[in-house]
């Protein structure tokens, strides 16, 4: 279990450091959010049309699926466009952003401490250092085929978006494998 929680924290700092990297170093990111034209129009739009966080779709949903008057006019707004997800808080915060900065580590943390376990309880932990690199690698594509791949497929994220944070999250991993690959280690190597 100790090495476990080694490889994880180690490997929580590592993704972190990569991920700054990714975000504010390299260009993977670059116009991967794009600046809102005419920012004060839509904020006050924003503001004035949502007072609720949480996600809105355009166009709105039917309420009543069965009616097919309400769906008819549905599908014909859904075919013409335009399409969003808001993803919508109506208050500030800091821009610092220290608490997500936190979090986002304590995230990372917890999520190397679980490929830490679940390499350590697979056939990959008694095969070679690259095998075992490769092993967290691919749960990194895992990740980002469910998660990504999937928003970009129902939610219509932008490709450029997608394979940007695909990048970001399987490289991220692969750093996360070299490390725990590191701690992670066949019982005859671990003496």
């Amino acid at each position: 279990m100790k090495k476990i929680i080694l490889a994880g924290l180690t490997a929580g700092i590592a993704i972190t450091i990569w991920q700054f990297a990714a975000w504010m170093v390299l260009p993977l990111h670059k116009d991967t959010i794009k600046p809102t034209p005419n920012e004060e129009a839509v904020t006050t739009v924003l503001s004035n049309s949502i007072t609720e966080e949480g996600v809105y779709g355009l166009p709105n949903a039917p309420k009543q699926r069965n009616n097919p008057e309400e769906m008819k006019q549905w599908e014909e707004k859904f075919r013409r466009g335009p399409l969003a997800t808001i993803f919508y808080r109506p208050t500030g915060d800091n821009p610092a952003m220290t608490s997500q900065f936190i979090i986002r580590f304590i995230i990372q943390i917890i999520a190397a401490m679980i490929a830490a376990w679940l390499l350590s309880r697979s056939t990959a932990a008694s095969q070679s250092y690259i095998s075992r690199v490769c092993f967290v690698g691919v749960l990194g594509i895992f990740a980002s085929i469910v998660t990504h791949v999937s928003f970009w497929n129902w939610m219509y994220f932008p490709l450029k978006y997608t394979t940007a944070m695909m990048a970001d999250l399987i490289i991220g991993w692969i750093i996360g494998g070299l490390v725990i690959a590191a701690f992670i280690k066949p019982v005859t190597e671990a003496k």
